[in-house]
């Protein structure tokens, strides 16, 4: 018989900011860039109502940073599951799309905010 191999499982709780995804600034520039539009949305969102920008600001980055631990770790977590890139790709490619719909919404919502109750 032949000695069985554990192999690694990914952790199942949500590690949004660990500190391998901050050690080089090659990976902080890339949360950077994905928070860039969120603030321009929630600069135009305060021209007209203080409360949408603090909602497209905070939600915005809460995506953002979602969307930057799934890309950098290759690992996508969810309410479906636990999905690693390379053992099931359409499910964890299905997740990023999810997060990156969600993102461009919020990225674009502060300019269609209105502030006329």
């Amino acid at each position: 018989m032949g000695r069985k191999i554990k192999q690694q499982e990914p952790s199942a709780s949500l590690d949004v900011f660990r500190s391998e995804d901050f050690q080089s600034w090659s990976r902080v520039r890339w949360l950077l860039l994905l928070l860039a539009p969120i603030l321009a949305s929630s600069i135009a969102a305060f021209t007209r109502t203080i409360s949408g920008a603090f909602v497209v600001l905070v939600g915005g980055s809460a995506i953002s940073a979602f969307l930057f631990a799934t890309l950098s770790s290759g690992v996508s977590r969810s309410n479906h599951g636990i999905f690693v890139r390379s053992q099931n790709p359409l499910a964890y490619w299905v997740d990023v799309l999810i997060l990156t719909a969600g993102y461009l919404f919020i990225a674009l919502a502060g300019y269609w905010l209105d502030g006329t109750p």
